[in-house]
């Protein structure tokens, strides 16, 4: 006779204090240990974000160099990333670098 495999359903609401922790399940048999199960946990969630962009002057003369930075910190997974642009051109790290 086959038997079906018994399936039972746990749920909890995931959080951010989950990730990377270990989901472990322990299967017992007549008071002894048969094994353990263990899965990490990956949770992804929107960052706890603050940021600041400073501009040294915002009104510049033609062909002048122009010098701003950006700070952020985030916590966050997986961890924010930062785009600038003028206009509808982007600006790349090298360029900002270059100022």
């Amino acid at each position: 006779v086959t038997r079906r495999p018994t399936e039972v359903k746990f749920t909890f609401r995931a959080s951010k204090e989950h990730d990377g922790k270990v989901l472990a399940c322990k299967f017992v048999q007549d008071e002894r240990l048969i094994e353990w199960k263990r899965e990490n946990l990956s949770v992804f969630y929107k960052a706890d974000f603050d940021s600041e962009v400073r501009i040294i002057k915002r009104k510049v003369r033609w062909n002048t160099t122009v010098q701003f930075s950006i700070s952020y910190s985030d916590v966050g997974n997986p961890s924010a990333k930062h785009f600038c642009r003028i206009g509808s051109r982007p600006l790349t790290d090298a360029e900002v670098r270059k100022c």
